[in-house]
């Protein structure tokens, strides 16, 4: 867990601050501030729970660079302290940025498709029906032809996905904050019965505005104890709207909570049906702070300890290539397609699968290929584990020592000459496993 010192230090770097104002980071040192005392001063603590109940998945895709970057990794940092504040778990918050866990420890893996795939699908098999799950997406969107979509590192997470994704958990407790520019279109897509949804703009307007950073700002109410609801914090979204626009709105942020798909823009207390769920939903234990017992802890845990959140994309582009280079080789009778020299070919396979997957099939491909050298005698095997060897070494991956990472084949063959036929295979299996482990950015929770 990043330090709340450290976090506002980052906040106030002239670097990254980006778009946000000197008056907002102003409030953040204040409201952050008195978040690292709310525990003492909050004196309504919600019940002590045997198990967790209150889950977060926090999503910032890629920026393009520029103050966006800054201001993208500020915003998951802010929301990240937020849920903090009303006392989530580190290990109930999951979040995916844009340069997975190279920004922080407590990152779970880059902000893929495949990620917030695999993250939903683990929350399926863990979360309750009466749980609350938290979602905020951060970054770039646009419409696709009839749907939306949100903007990932390996590709767009659209509208129409998202919802397959949501209807398969078993709670209706859900609630969506979406950043990206025309987040509106997600609304009639995703929209179901005790959903929240709330948009910094409509279906067909960019956003300009400090939209997430109002809103975070309404649900971080520091040392004080009154419960800010969702339908607060989207009231608080408008604000910015209106300072820079005046009459003349240009970008309206929606609520959605009826499950009719319509979103409703406007302040008043319900808007055309929208506004009472919302009003009715809060951060934490209907804003007490969250208070979980240990072993409901534990348990969470030892439930994450199956979730590897990987970089798939690096992945896959070592596994095309090494693929390729298998392909031309040959032999392989038992699985016709790893013959194949086309690019396409084995991208469109590894886009197809898991990165379990990926990891099992090179490492199956280059044993078997070894084998096949191996049959015409250990000379040729040890050609072959030697060329191998240089080629894994060339990614620049640590494949363990400063021998392995040679990426110049005569001395590994040199190595292989001398050694048993039945090490060298061991060798180079663990030098393929070393590499997809390098490649993948895998991190256990």
């Amino acid at each position: 867990m990043t330090s709340m010192v450290g976090l506002i230090g980052w906040s106030l770097s002239p670097s990254s601050v980006g778009p946000w104002t000197t008056s907002t980071l102003v409030f953040f040192v204040v409201a952050l501030g008195g978040a690292v005392l709310r525990s003492e001063e909050h004196d309504i603590d919600g019940p002590l729970r045997d198990r967790v109940t209150h889950y977060a998945i926090l999503s910032t895709g890629p920026s393009g660079g520029g103050k966006l970057a800054g201001f993208y990794w500020e915003t998951n940092q802010l929301m990240n302290a937020a849920l903090r504040e009303y006392g989530y778990l580190d290990e109930a918050i999951y979040r995916l940025s844009e340069f997975g866990i190279t920004q922080g420890q407590d990152i779970d893996g880059r902000s893929t498709l495949s990620n917030l795939r695999q993250t939903l699908d683990h929350l399926r098999h863990i979360i309750k029906e009466q749980d609350d799950l938290f979602i905020f997406l951060i970054g770039h969107g646009k419409p696709a032809g009839g749907d939306f979509t949100y903007t990932m590192v390996d590709g767009d997470l659209t509208a129409t996905e998202l919802k397959e994704l949501l209807d398969r958990l078993p709670t209706q407790k859900l609630t969506i904050a979406l950043h990206p520019c025309f987040s509106g279109g997600f609304i009639p897509k995703i929209s179901g019965k005790g959903r929240v949804i709330v948009t910094s703009t409509s279906d067909s307007e960019v956003n300009a505005i400090p939209w997430a950073e109002a809103f975070i700002r309404a649900l971080s109410p520091g040392g004080t104890k009154q419960a800010v609801s969702i339908k607060d914090a989207y009231v608080a979204g408008l604000e910015p709207g209106r300072q820079r626009y005046g009459t003349d709105v240009k970008e309206h942020p929606l609520l959605d909570d009826n499950g009719d798909g319509i979103g409703h823009f406007g302040e008043q207390k319900v808007v055309d049906g929208d506004g009472r769920v919302a009003a009715d939903r809060f951060l934490g234990d209907r804003g007490r702070l969250l208070r979980f017992s240990e072993s409901a802890v534990r348990t969470l845990r030892k439930q994450n300890s199956s979730l590897i959140l990987c970089d798939r994309t690096r992945l896959a582009d070592i596994f095309v290539t090494e693929a390729v280079y298998l392909g031309k080789l040959g032999g392989y009778k038992d699985d016709p397609g790893a013959n194949s020299t086309s690019v396409d070919d084995h991208r469109a396979w590894a886009l197809d699968h898991d990165p379990r997957m990926l990891s099992l099939n090179l490492v199956d491909k280059y044993l078997v290929q070894f084998d096949r050298q191996a049959s015409s005698g250990k000379a040729a095997a040890d050609h072959f584990y030697a060329e191998a060897s240089a080629r894994l070494a060339s990614y620049g991956i640590d494949l363990g020592n400063s021998g392995t990472n040679v990426d110049i084949s005569p001395p590994h063959f040199e190595w292989a000459s001398r050694t048993s036929i039945e090490r060298v295979r061991d060798e180079l299996e663990a030098k393929v496993r070393a590499l997809i482990v390098g490649a993948s950015d895998c991190q256990k929770r």
